[in-house]
């Protein structure tokens, strides 16, 4: 700051190093007028010369101009060395044109000007502008997280985000490590014990006994009503034989489910197997809660957007069921990396899935930062989380997360 006010007053005394010295400077009148009458008189003499060379005067005429134009100099010369001198020092002028370029430039600086340099304090730049920003790699912004949680260690919010986006993009091992770290600080967080499980579950090919199955037990005792807990619950009760355990978890999620959804229809599926697996015809499921209530579920966090998500029939034939489907939300404008996103299988579709601030990446990126987003669904055949040539995909834009409608996108179309 002290060096842009220095910096300013030079510029200023410059300025002033230019104008000041003419209203400085003690001028005679008299003395210009004076060099102005010789300077005539010389011009008129070569105009007579000239004349006689030519022979327009003869040599009599020559001596009689000459002789007139001598008493008119004199005459001129005696006149002006009777003025006073009128050139003097002007004070006034000189403190109007001191006081007044500072004055000035000031004035402009403050009215016109970006006050950030002054005062030291950087200027936040408008909603607008960011958005016009071209992000940073995405890989840069995963090590800036990783920067500043090696500034703040003890950040277990920082650490579920970074695990999140290291499982976004397919680092499994720094994901493990970082939702570790996000259970040592907050080993009651049920979504940290869920995703954590989800994680090592699918290191085991899907098995999720072990660790998994006690980060879930964890889970479930400090929020019993957690939706993805009492599913992935429900798996460890299907493949350990225990068929009727996991459809007393999965009716609990049912009661929580929207009728007539499609994660409704879909839990019916696994819902049947287990009742196949006792010999049990299928069942109906309703969204009705159980006669023992148990507490609702939370509500998702923040800003939240349901989507539906369909196949065209035309596409099914290049889909099959191990297919990974991402479901995304970005900003319509900005910066492309996901706001939200929920990793799946095609073999769920038709599917409705919630995004909502906790699915965030990166926690200053969420559905709360636009006021306008672009959602996405898109099938990959090699599990990328970058769009790969070949994947297909719908999209719905612009779509806005206060709006609460559910957005259907029908996936039709292929990434070139």
């Amino acid at each position: 700051m002290i060096l842009f006010w220095v910096l300013l007053a030079l510029l200023v005394a410059m300025a002033l190093a230019i104008l000041l010295p003419p209203l400085l400077r003690r001028r005679s009148l008299a003395a210009d007028a004076e060099n102005l009458n010789i300077a005539l008189a010389r011009e008129r003499l070569e105009e007579l010369e000239t004349e006689s060379a030519e022979g327009t005067l003869d040599p009599a005429q020559l001596d009689a101009a000459r002789a007139e134009l001598k008493r008119e100099l004199l005459q001129d010369v005696d006149t002006s060395q009777e003025r006073p001198l009128s050139g003097r020092r002007d004070p006034f002028a000189v403190a109007v044109v001191a006081l007044c370029v500072p004055l000035v430039a000031f004035g402009l600086y403050w009215a016109l000007g970006d006050h950030s340099a002054a005062d030291g304090v950087p200027r936040a730049p408008s909603a607008a502008a960011q958005q016009q920003d071209a992000a940073p790699p995405l890989e840069d912004m995963v090590e800036r997280l990783k920067a500043r949680l090696d500034q703040r260690p003890a950040d277990a919010n920082g650490w579920l985000m970074l695990a999140r986006t290291y499982s976004f993009l397919q680092r499994w091992p720094d994901a493990e490590k970082a939702f570790a770290r996000a259970q040592k600080l907050a080993p009651q967080n049920p979504d940290v014990l869920v995703e954590y499980a989800g994680l090592l579950g699918r290191k085991a090919d899907g098995v999720l006994a072990g660790q998994p199955e006690q980060l879930l037990r964890t889970a479930l005792q400090a929020q019993p009503q957690h939706m993805n807990g009492l599913f992935l619950m429900g798996h460890v009760h299907f493949q350990a034989a225990r068929y009727e355990q996991a459809l007393e978890l999965w009716r609990r999620v049912a009661a929580q489910l929207q009728p007539g959804s499609d994660d409704l229809r879909q839990l019916q599926q696994y819902m049947t197997a287990a009742r196949g697996e006792l010999g049990l015809p299928p069942e109906t499921v309703t969204a009705a809660a159980p006669a023992s209530a148990e507490p609702q579920a939370v509500p998702a966090a923040g800003k939240s957007i349901q989507v539906s998500v369909k196949l065209d029939p035309t596409m099914a034939s290049v889909v099959t069921p191990g297919d990974t489907l991402f479901v995304y939300a970005r900003a319509t404008e900005g910066p492309r990396m996901p706001l939200a996103i929920a990793r799946l299988t095609a073999s769920q579709l038709p599917l409705t899935v919630t995004l909502d601030e906790s699915m965030a990446m990166m926690p200053d990126m969420t559905l709360a930062s636009f006021e306008q987003v672009t959602v996405e669904a898109r099938i990959s055949k090699t599990g990328s989380a970058m769009p790969q040539s070949g994947d297909i995909r719908g999209t719905r834009t612009p779509v806005s997360p206060d709006s609460g409608d559910t957005v259907e996108i029908l996936i039709d179309s292929r990434v070139p």
